[in-house]
């Protein structure tokens, strides 16, 4: 049996449920921004946006963009900026 066969596990990432890069949807526009640049779009400091993330079940959901490296995706953090989070 190879690893095609085998169903995939959920990655986390300290506790917090991260989608694959195959999970999500192909988008001709997609545009994955790092968390550097999600937290200066959201007024705040790194620190604060991993908080953010554990306390706000409607924070965006981080894209795993490589074996130790998070993303998040540009229309998301937009939308929930005009929500009114963070800041």
């Amino acid at each position: 049996m190879g690893d095609a066969t085998r169903p995939r596990r959920p990655f986390q990432f300290r506790g917090h449920a991260v989608s694959q890069p195959e999970d999500v949807p192909h988008m001709p526009h997609l545009q994955l921004i790092s968390a550097d640049e999600a937290a200066r779009r959201l007024a705040i400091s790194v620190v604060t946006l991993w908080r953010l993330r554990r306390a706000d079940p409607d924070f965006p959901v981080a894209v795993r963009v490589g074996k130790r490296r998070i993303a998040f995706r540009e229309d998301e953090i937009d939308r929930f900026v005009e929500a009114g989070g963070a800041r």
